[in-house]
């Protein structure tokens, strides 16, 4: 799900091409409590990203 935090934000410094290098943007799959304490785990076993979604077809 994508949630909008800010809307017409130019993000093209956040790319490998426009700043030369690694940047630490990093896609992955995440686990939270909600800074609720909990004994609950998560593990993931596969993460497939084809770069499909509608924001990355945007940046084509």
């Amino acid at each position: 799900t994508w949630n909008v935090l800010k809307d017409q934000v130019d993000g093209k410094f956040l790319s490998t091409q426009v700043a030369g290098g690694f940047i630490g943007c990093l896609v992955g799959m995440y686990a939270t409590s909600s800074g609720q304490p909990t004994a609950n785990t998560a593990s993931f076993k596969y993460l497939k990203y084809e770069g499909n979604d509608p924001v990355y077809k945007q940046l084509k």
